[in-house]
C-alpha cells in the first residue's frame, strides 16, 4: 500500500525518470521498444529504498486498448502469471503491484517487481556448464508444473551466478498454467528456446542444458530435431527482414522505408572489417559496380577500404535460397 501511495503520487510514468522526476524515485531506462519500457532502480518506501524494476506498458493499437478493456491491462495479467508460477513452485522474480495510470493523452498500466539481487541475463548461449544445468533444470520444471507459454526465450530469464547458479523466470505476460506439457509442445518449447545455437538442444554445445533437463527419450528427440528444424527454418526465411539474429559473420542493416541489406562477412586473411566499414559499405552501394545482378537485385564484393564484405540485397537473398 505504501509503494502504491508513492507511485499514485509521481503523477505520469514518462516523468518518473530524469532530472525533474519526483524525489521518492531514483530510477532510469534500461530497455525501451514500442509496446513497454522497462526502468531499473529504487523507489524510497517509508524511510528506506526498494530496489525494483518496473515495466510500462504502451497500448499502441486500438485492438490493444480493446484488450485492455476486454480482459484487464497486460500488467494485470502478467502479474497474475507470476503468482500462479510461484504458487506452482516455479522461482520467478517476485511481482509487487499492478497499476493503471489515467491521463488526458490516455491510460498506461505498469507492473513493479522487486530486483532479484546478483540476478544478469543468460544471453543467447551457449552457457557455461553449471549456468546451463541450471537452465535446463529450470526448463524441466516449467514443463513438468504446466507452465504454458509460446515464447519462452533466454531473454525471459536471468541468472545468479554463484557456487550453485540459480535461473529465475521473467516477463511471463503471454504465459498460464494448466496440464503437463507433453512431448509435442516441450520439443516445441526446447526448440524455441535454443533457436540461437547452430543445432539446437541437441548441439555438442549443449550437452550441459541437456544433462540438467535430465531424461531425454528418443521420441522427444526426434520429435526436438524436427522442431529445430522448423524453427531454424522460419529464421533463415526472416533472416533478411529482421535483424534479431545476428552471428559472428553476418550483420543486418536496418534501414527504415528504404531496402534492407545483409552484409556477409566470410572469413578474411588479417583484420577483420567492423560492423562500421559494412555500414560505410551499405550507404556507399549505389557508388559500386555489382559482380552479378537481375530484376531482383544485385551481389556486390568489397574491394580496397571494404575489402572482405559482400552485400546481398534481401530480395536477391531470399530468390536464392529458396
Amino acid at each position: 500500500l505504501v509503494l502504491a501511495d508513492v507511485l499514485s503520487r509521481a503523477g505520469d510514468p514518462e516523468g518518473w525518470i530524469g532530472e525533474e522526476s519526483p524525489e521518492d524515485l531514483r530510477l532510469e531506462e534500461v530497455k525501451r521498444s514500442t509496446v513497454r519500457t522497462i526502468l531499473g532502480g529504487e523507489v524510497r518506501v517509508g524511510g528506506s529504498w526498494l530496489p525494483v524494476h518496473i515495466k510500462l506498458f504502451r497500448p499502441m493499437r486500438l485492438s490493444d486498448r480493446a484488450r485492455d478493456a476486454l480482459g484487464g491491462s497486460k500488467a494485470d495479467r502478467e502479474l497474475d502469471n507470476l503468482l500462479a508460477a510461484r504458487a506452482g513452485g516455479l522461482p520467478t522474480v517476485a511481482p509487487l503491484l499492478a497499476g493503471t495510470w489515467r491521463g488526458s493523452a490516455g491510460s498506461r498500466s505498469f507492473l513493479v517487481t522487486a530486483t532479484e539481487p546478483g540476478a544478469l541475463p543468460i544471453g543467447d548461449g551457449p552457457w557455461p556448464g553449471s549456468i546451463a544445468r541450471a537452465i535446463g533444470g529450470l526448463l524441466r520444471a516449467v514443463h513438468d508444473q504446466g507452465l504454458h507459454t509460446h515464447d519462452l526465450h533466454p531473454g525471459n530469464m536471468l541468472v545468479v551466478p554463484g557456487a550453485e547458479p540459480r535461473a529465475v523466470l521473467v516477463d511471463l505476460g503471454n504465459a498460464h498454467m494448466g496440464e503437463r506439457l507433453d512431448r509435442k509442445e516441450r520439443a516445441k518449447g526446447l526448440a524455441f528456446f535454443c533457436q540461437y545455437q547452430d543445432g539446437g538442444l541437441l548441439a555438442r554445445a549443449a550437452a550441459p542444458l541437456r544433462e540438467g533437463y535430465g531424461e531425454l527419450p528418443e521420441e522427444l528427440r526426434s520429435a526436438c530435431r524436427q522442431a529445430t528444424l522448423r524453427v531454424r527454418f522460419r529464421m533463415l526465411s526472416a533472416f533478411g527482414r529482421r535483424a534479431f539474429r545476428p552471428c559472428r559473420h553476418t550483420a543486418v542493416e536496418r534501414r527504415p522505408r528504404k531496402p534492407r541489406w545483409i552484409t556477409h562477412r566470410p572469413q578474411p586473411a588479417g583484420d577483420a572489417p567492423t560492423a562500421a566499414t559494412a555500414r560505410a559499405m551499405v550507404e556507399a552501394l549505389d557508388t559500386l559496380e555489382p559482380v552479378k545482378s537481375g530484376r531482383r537485385g544485385g551481389v556486390y564484393i568489397g574491394e580496397g577500404p571494404y575489402a572482405g564484405l559482400v552485400a546481398i540485397p534481401d530480395a536477391y537473398y531470399q530468390a536464392a535460397k529458396i
